[in-house]
Formats: structure tokens, sequence, C-alpha cells
């Protein structure tokens, strides 16, 4: 995918949900419009962007009951301009309607343009990447985050974390990849994590993660 392209995406925006790529993020979806869109992101092999939000747009009336819950959207939010998507995966759909889904974030995205508002808001987007830059500091950073990792893990999750670590699968991740996984174990609130989605470097990011965390590099 080229970076200028411009992608539909199907806009599911949550409050106080920032999600990083490589996340494998479970929703229980049943709104009925959001149950259409996922519906719909299936049959046309549609991105779903799962975000934190700006603001609200419209606040709708509280259903009391699961049965009103699936019969009635609730409120409308305007989604964050940077966001992660990807493909979702059906896990199950209740008696009832309601779906059990798994979306699996493939990248960063920025909103262009809105091509559909009702009964959910598709957006023209464009991935959102990197700038290019050295990565020297950025490794000295992760060789730090990875000793703090292994020293400061609970004794009961001191084995799994070292297994973790030295896998090749943890040492094989770029380093993009891995500031990203980082962020997908570390948990901060919404406004924090969405300014780590933002920021346009690894060795952005790590650098925050050993400043938050006081590891010294």
């Amino acid at each position: 995918m080229n970076k200028n392209e411009d992608i539909e995406i199907a806009m599911f925006p949550i409050p106080n949900v920032v999600t990083f790529p490589q996340a494998v993020v479970p929703l229980h979806v049943f709104e009925p419009r959001y149950r259409k869109l996922i519906t719909d992101s299936l049959e046309q092999n549609r991105r779903i962007g799962v975000c934190h939000i700006v603001r609200l747009l419209h606040e709708a009336e509280k259903p009391s009951t699961l049965e009103e819950k699936l019969k009635s959207n609730q409120d409308t939010y305007e989604p964050q301009s940077i966001f992660s998507a990807g493909f979702c995966e059906l896990k199950e759909t209740t008696e009832d309607g309601r779906m059990m889904i798994e979306v699996k974030m493939d990248g960063r995205y920025e909103l262009q343009e809105r091509i559909q508002e009702v009964p959910y808001q598709i957006y023209r987007c464009r991935e959102y990447t990197d700038d290019t830059s050295d990565e020297s500091k950025a490794k000295e950073k992760r060789e730090a985050i990875d000793r703090f990792l292994l020293k400061f893990a609970d004794q009961k999750d001191s084995e799994k974390v070292q297994k973790m670590i030295e896998a090749p699968s943890w040492q094989g991740l770029s380093m993009q990849d891995y500031s990203f996984q980082l962020f997908n174990m570390l948990h901060f609130d919404a406004e924090i994590s969405q300014t780590i989605l933002e920021m346009k470097s690894s060795e952005e990011r790590l650098d925050f993660a050993c400043r938050v965390l006081n590891i010294p590099t």
C-alpha cells in the first residue's frame, strides 16, 4: 500500500480507547449501526478504525435493557484524526444478534475526508508513517528497556518475561514494531496514549517510555 494512496475505513470511535499497530482488539458489538458496520466491512473487505474520540457529537437516550440496546444506537462521537485500523474477524454471533469480533491492527492511518455519516462513519484515509531517521539511539533505548523489563518483572512472571525477550519473535522485531508492541504491553490514560500513537519515530516513542519508567540510557 502506497502511503499516499487513499483507502476507505469504517470508523468505530470509543471513548478512552487508543489502539496501537499489531494489537488484536476484541469487541462486543450490539448497536444496530455497528453490527451493520461489521457485516459490511466483512463483505467488502474494509478496514475498521477503533479509536479514541475528540468530542461527543450527539447524546442519545440511554437504553435501560439489553433488548433496548440491541434496537437503538447510542452516543455519536467525532473520531480522532490519527488512529490504528485493521481487518476484523467475526468470532461469534449470539442468538439475539450481538457480535463478538477481533480487529487486528495493521497500521496507523489519518483521516482525510468523510464520505459517509450514517448509519456509521466512513472516511477516506491515508497511511500515517514514521519519519525516516537514524535508529542507533533507539537501539540503545530498546536494550535498556529490555533490561528493565527483566529486572522489574514480578517474580512469578520473570521466567515468562525472560522467555519473551529472548524469543526470536521478540528479538527479530523491527524498531518500529518493537516500539508499538511495547505500548501494547504498557498502559497509560487515553490522552497520553493518543500522544504516543501520533509520535513520528521509534526513538521518540522509546525515549518517552524510558522517561516515564525512569530508565537511564
